[in-house]
């Protein structure tokens, strides 16, 4: 029977009773609901709640932890803790099972993946400051001016208790000086008329009031916000950028006053040369500090509205006694975004040394397949924040809102928002996290997921060597490489026809349509016919692909011979992926076959190479990674025997197959093979399967039922991995990280088995994307850490540059690449211990289509 699959996740794990029908429940995808539900009809007080944000508690560790092979070079490094398998889990799932079956009550404590509902917490409402409590974390800033602001606090109340009945949200901005105080001036913007969300209740929206106060207003002040950052250690933080030169689009409804008054203001300013700018257009506007649940530090890059005494210098070097340090912690949406426009604009930050915490990366962590806005993030972690978060406009897709240049909302407003609610995100994120589990999903944000986003951060900033004379060279070559096959064809032929028309070219082969009325040209019917003629056709799509895909974009993208790719990390795997541009897609060297004449290479990422002289790239790619985790998974004796001896095994499944040596392999042969064989494993269908093989289906079956002869526990791994995934909703891999599977359990077969493939496919992929994040951090570190033996003087002589799935690209001197080569292979090989050893392929070259095998 399945087990009926529930999403929540709220604020408190020990705050309600659960009956005995929801301790059956097993909660899979998180939700928040709502901290508040209570509001008081009589009276529309706007109210601050100050309170303490606590620190996140360090997750338990985990009772199967794995210790590194003893090597002196790793002594000083800690392992991830892996499950060895899921044979545990499934008896521990089958035991709870039995046990909510017998018991009447159970305790919430019992399962740490049922979360209750959270208590309802009732705002208190502060009339003076003299009744105020102050957490550790308030302000001392605000307790001083409190009398100041006490008169002027409840005469607004008042006339807001008279004018309204809806709770509303506000923001006030102040600099708080001594000339110019809260009293004078304070601008109150309402976001009732903002806000437009069916979803959300009024009642939960609880904070209705946000105080950004200026520290850039007085110098006393200047000083005193950043003894109190640096003693608070944990803020949230987002930067505010600001277009310079931006056009006024008049807006309908509550937007419309907002806009105006940001439109004039930026076209006021236009002609103004402003300081940190980022193109000529962008530029940095300020900074904003979430240091409590309702109050924020504002401070304004620009000269314009800064105390005098606060000189550009002094913020400089107040941000970088914030981020330098190692003891900071930022919560950030888009953390690595933000880290990159720092580094752009402040040249005086050699190196950023803090934490991050980013809600995208968290909520990736809790929900895999759900990517959410920040507005949707605020609904369902931080309801309360809702009518705040409105404040900000609609923002630009999953980005950040003070990274949305194109907002008629200030960058002030957008950043000081962000930084306040994201501190209320996640601070139930990190809650569930800790949650879920046994903590393994806090622990992997906190030392795998996060520290990884400044490494990434880095080789975007850094760019991949592209050489922008050789990238056109390549480009013309291909294109005359086209006009040829294009005359070839049409020499075989006999006339022109469009290569690019599928009818053309089917009607031109003596391919007729199907019953469904389609005709089909694709690669596999062309490789079918074995003419001269489609062997051409395939040769020209396969160039011009690659042109209009690869090299075109690449020419677009390249600045100062570097190319800056865009990583992305919340994938549903959990593998890194590429974009603007994917440099992952690159296509490897290949040879275009014309009668008559020589073959011609292309080699496309031959014009990929360093253009100092001197230095080289160096690549080390995990050898059979996903099998060798298949082997130590699934413990097949046959399967153990082969990985732990220096066979390669799709070496010798091809030489069986083929019916030739295993050094008769060929390169492509090989790697056919491999595609095969992780396709039987992922649950390949017999027909793609036959394709691939170019063999019948009868053929095909006995080839998979061969495979599954020589290794019989594979299959019975795969049905376990299936089997835990319909009981419990999702699936986990090596490291604890986990994904969830909505059709598991579906009534209809394709969707079913499409989520079964899931499975499999997830917890194999996962596992190597875990392994090889662990393998860039742990190469940074061990490459740090051996400068002075390896004879290094500046940090930035190896650079991480590219990473392709299991392989990594470093930059580096010539002379230091076979050294530098022996720390690559032995931090990737002991980065995690499993039954098998891990092997590492090391490759170097000049350029990126030059890379030669060397050994150690």
């Amino acid at each position: 029977n399945s087990v009926k699959q529930a999403a929540s996740i709220t604020k408190s794990p020990h705050s309600v009773k659960q009956s005995p029908q929801a301790a059956q429940v097993i909660h899979t995808a998180p939700r928040r609901s709502p901290r508040n539900h209570q509001r008081n009809s009589n009276a529309t007080k706007l109210v601050t709640m100050e309170s303490k944000v606590p620190p996140p508690t360090s997750p338990q560790p985990a009772k199967n932890s794995s210790k590194h092979f003893d090597q002196s070079l790793f002594l000083a490094d800690d392992s991830f803790e892996l499950n060895t398998g899921i044979n545990a889990a499934l008896e521990a799932a089958n035991q709870s099972h039995k046990a909510l079956k017998t018991s009447p009550t159970v305790d919430n404590k019992a399962n740490n993946d049922e979360i209750a509902e959270s208590q309802e917490i009732v705002p208190a409402v502060i009339d003076s400051p003299v009744q105020a409590k102050h957490s550790v974390h308030a302000s001392r800033l605000l307790r001083t001016t409190q009398r100041l602001r006490a008169a002027h606090k409840s005469r607004i109340t008042k006339d807001e208790s008279n004018t309204s009945t809806h709770p509303s949200s506000s923001i006030e901005v102040s600099d708080l000086s001594l000339k110019n105080s809260l009293l004078q001036n304070p601008l109150q913007l309402n976001a009732s008329h903002i806000l437009n969300c069916a979803k959300v209740d009024d009642a939960s929206a609880n904070f209705k009031r946000l105080e950004i106060v200026d520290i850039c207003g007085d110098q006393q002040l200047f000083s005193a916000a950043l003894r109190e950052l640096l003693e608070v250690q944990r803020f949230g933080f987002c930067i505010g950028l600001q277009q310079q030169e931006a056009k006024c689009k008049p807006l309908i409804g509550g937007n419309l006053l907002i806009n105006q008054r940001a439109g004039s203001e930026n076209a006021a300013q236009q002609a103004v040369a402003k300081e940190y700018q980022i193109d000529d257009h962008t530029y940095l506007a300020g900074c904003a500090f979430g240091i409590t649940e309702n109050v924020v530090y504002y401070m304004n890059m620009q000269p314009e509205g800064t105390c005098a005494s606060v000189t550009t210098e002094m913020k400089c070097k107040f941000l970088s006694s914030l981020l330098t340090t190692g003891k900071c912690t930022l919560l950030c949406v888009d953390a690595k975004e933000q880290l990159k426009v720092l580094y752009r604009v402040l040249g005086e930050l050699s190196e950023l040394r803090v934490e991050l915490e980013d809600p995208k990366e968290a909520n990736w962590l809790l929900q895999p397949d759900k990517f959410m806005t920040f507005q949707q993030m605020t609904q369902q972690f931080a309801p309360e924040c809702t009518a705040l978060t409105g404040l900000c406009g609609n923002g630009r897709g999953y980005s950040s809102h003070g990274l949305d240049t194109v907002s008629a909302i200030t960058a002030k407003v957008r950043c000081s928002v962000e930084a306040c609610v994201t501190v209320h995100i996640l601070k139930t994120q990190i809650e569930n996290l800790e949650r879920i589990g046994s903590g393994q999903l806090y622990k992997f944000f906190k030392e795998l997921q996060m520290p990884l986003q400044n490494s990434l951060c880095n080789m975007e900033l850094i760019g991949f060597p592209a050489n922008e004379a050789a990238l056109r060279k390549l480009f013309q070559q291909m294109l005359e490489t086209m006009k040829k096959l294009e005359l070839k064809i049409y020499e075989m032929h006999g006339g022109r026809f469009n290569l690019g028309s599928t009818s053309a070219v089917a009607k031109v082969l003596g391919l007729h349509r199907k019953p469904s009325g389609r005709v089909s040209t694709s690669r596999q019917i062309l490789e079918k016919l074995d003419s001269p003629i489609s062997q051409a056709i395939i040769a020209y799509r396969k160039i011009s692909t690659t042109l209009s895909k690869n090299i075109q974009p690449l020419l677009k993208c390249v600045q100062n011979n570097r190319i800056h790719g865009q990583s992305i990390t919340y994938t549903q795997t959990g593998r890194i992926s590429m974009t603007e541009p994917n440099l992952q897609n690159v296509a490897k060297n290949f040879v275009v076959t014309l009668e008559g004449s020589e073959d011609i290479v292309i080699s496309c990422r031959g014009a990929f190479f360093p253009t100092e002289s001197g230095r080289c790239l160096l690549s080390a790619d995990f050898c059979q990674l996903e099998m060798r985790i298949l082997a130590h998974l699934s413990q097949d004796p046959a399967l153990l025997k082969v990985m732990n001896t220096d066979r390669d095994i799709f070496n010798a499944i091809a030489a069986r197959w083929h019916k030739v040596s295993e050094n008769a392999v060929s390169a492509e042969l090989r790697d056919g093979t491999k595609q095969i064989c992780y396709g039987i494993v992922y649950g390949m269908g017999m027909r793609s399967l036959a394709d691939a093989l170019k063999c019948t289906e009868q053929e095909a079956t006995t080839l998979s039922q061969q495979f599954h002869l020589a290794y019989p526990s594979i299959r019975a791994y795969t049905e376990k991995v299936v089997k835990f995934a319909r009981n419990n909703g999702y699936i986990e891999t090596i490291t604890g990280r986990r994904r969830y599977l909505e059709h598991i359990n579906s009534c209809e077969s394709q969707q079913k088995k499409h989520a079964e493939r899931q499975a499999i496919n997830s917890t194999i992929q996962g596992s190597a994307a875990d392994i090889a994040k662990s393998a860039i951090l742990r190469m940074e570190k061990n490459i740090e850490k051996y400068r002075d033996k390896l004879g290094i003087t500046s940090s930035k002589a190896v650079r991480f540059v590219l990473h392709i799935h299991d392989e990594l690209v470093f930059e580096l001197p010539t002379e230091k690449a076979k050294k530098v080569a022996k720390i690559l292979s032995l931090t990737m090989e002991n980065c995690v211990k499993l039954s098998v050893p891990l092997k590492v392929k090391l490759k170097m070259g000049r350029s990126w289509g030059e890379l030669q095998d060397i050994k150690l």
